[in-house]
């Protein structure tokens, strides 16, 4: 006993080493015979989460440096142009840019902000029953009434019965408004939503009649500071996808992409455990 003990003891300090050296994606094969099973399983777990953590790092790092690039050089620019310019309408004008440059400056560090407390917060919260339809519908609602869009968002899929999921309210109708933000953003005319009950699980999906996302696309789209197709000609940082990825991940579920068969377009699919 003690020498299969000794070896998986042998192991998972060889991998602990290799991982503290840089390489990430070291994990420890699990046998199912292991006498330190429960062990393992959490080093594999911890690493997996460090492995994002610095993934997630690296490409805040590069986004940050790039999108907040743009606008101080616009401040450099319009500095120079006020400090050179007597007239009133021009030091008006340049005053005006350079508000509204440090205005988007502070919307990507507000963004970046709420995306790192996002964690942090979930420890905190405990989940509860949730009607999913409700929070769909509220979405739904609170985005039309304040969105003069002409996109028309189509509910009649919801399932008629009432389906039950386990989160946090607010951290769903963030998913959720996510989703429909994203949507809308690509959409021609219409966005779909539909729900369905299964045997053990809640699909919801969140489908439009934009471009889609192309097949070797899909994957990396959930990335922070990742956009879709012609995301110049959109509002945005690329960080909506990524917090439906992290609050879905909090809540054992499901996010996957494909093409729409009614639209046309995106078709993004969060499957949840059902509660019931």
């Amino acid at each position: 006993m003690a020498l299969p003990f000794n070896q998986r003891l042998r192991l998972l300090r060889s991998t602990a080493k290799t991982f503290g050296e840089g390489d990430f994606s070291k994990r420890i094969h699990i046998s199912s015979t292991s006498y330190t099973v429960d062990i393992e399983n959490e080093f594999n777990r911890m690493a997996e989460k460090i492995e994002t953590l610095v993934e997630d790092n690296k490409l805040l790092s590069n986004a940050v440096s790039h999108d907040l690039r743009t606008p101080l050089a616009r401040l450099r620019f319009g500095i120079e142009a006020l400090n050179e310019t007597n007239n009133p309408e021009n030091k008006e004008k340049y005053i005006r840019h350079l508000s509204q440059d440090i205005q988007e400056m502070e919307n990507l560090v507000g963004i970046l902000l709420n995306y790192a407390r996002l964690e942090q917060k979930m420890i905190k919260v405990e989940p509860l029953p949730l009607c999913l339809n409700s929070l769909i519908k509220s979405s739904v609602f609170n985005l039309t009434s304040m969105d003069s869009n002409t996109i028309s968002i189509d509910i009649t899929g919801l399932c008629k019965s009432q389906i039950s999921i386990e989160g946090d309210e607010n951290y769903l109708s963030m998913l959720i408004n996510n989703l429909l933000s994203n949507a809308q953003q690509y959409a021609v005319k219409q966005i779909r939503i539909t729900t369905e009950q299964t045997s053990n699980s809640v699909i919801m999906c969140v489908c439009d009649d934009g471009p889609g996302i192309a097949q070797e696309k899909r994957e990396n789209i959930f990335k922070p500071f990742t956009r879709g197709e012609n995301h110049s000609q959109h509002k945005g940082y690329g960080m909506g996808l990524a917090i439906v990825t992290r609050i879905a991940v909090w809540h054992k579920a499901q996010v996957t992409i494909s093409e729409s068969k009614t639209l046309g377009g995106a078709k993004f699919t969060v499957k949840f455990k059902s509660s019931s």
